[in-house]
């Protein structure tokens, strides 16, 4: 959670909201690929 609060501060809050939207977007497809691969 400190890296991802790091990651985001690299990027910049304001402008580079989308790209945030995607990037938790593609973590959770990514959670779910493991998941469901386990399950």
């Amino acid at each position: 959670m400190e890296f991802l609060f790091k990651f985001i501060n690299i990027l910049g809050w304001g402008p580079n909201i989308f790209f945030i939207i995607v990037f938790f977007i593609f973590i959770t497809y990514w959670l779910y690929q493991i998941f469901y691969f386990i399950d």
